[in-house]
């Protein structure tokens, strides 16, 4: 699992919002809910390959951006990625959430799903 706290000035180049990956698979989907409407939501996801330096998790994005239309607070909403959204054992995996409005706390499960032998 991975846990991180509510940050108002996250920065691209944070560590912290990054993953190292144990297995081989793919991020199936996220699953949030916002104290207040963002309204449009995108998730852009971003990856730095076993051997290459991690800070390429910031700038490497992977597949389209994933939009979802959150217009309804306090109500859960799921952004589904797939197979597109790979990833191999030690690469590293950044998640990128962007909203159209303030949406104040936002609650979230991130669903990786892992292949194992």
């Amino acid at each position: 699992g991975s846990t991180t706290s509510e940050d108002t000035t996250p920065s691209a180049n944070s560590g912290s919002f990054r993953l190292c990956m144990p297995y081989v698979g793919y991020l199936e989907k996220i699953i949030f809910r916002t104290q207040s409407t963002a309204d449009t939501v995108d998730f852009e996801i971003y990856k730095a390959p076993s051997g290459t330096d991690a800070d390429d998790a910031d700038q490497n994005k992977l597949s389209a951006t994933v939009s979802i239309e959150d217009d309804t607070a306090h109500t859960v909403q799921t952004a589904t990625f797939g197979t597109a959204y790979s990833f191999a054992a030690g690469d590293v995996m950044a998640i990128k959430m962007t909203y159209e409005s303030q949406p104040d706390d936002i609650d979230l499960t991130i669903i990786w799903r892992v292949l194992v032998d």
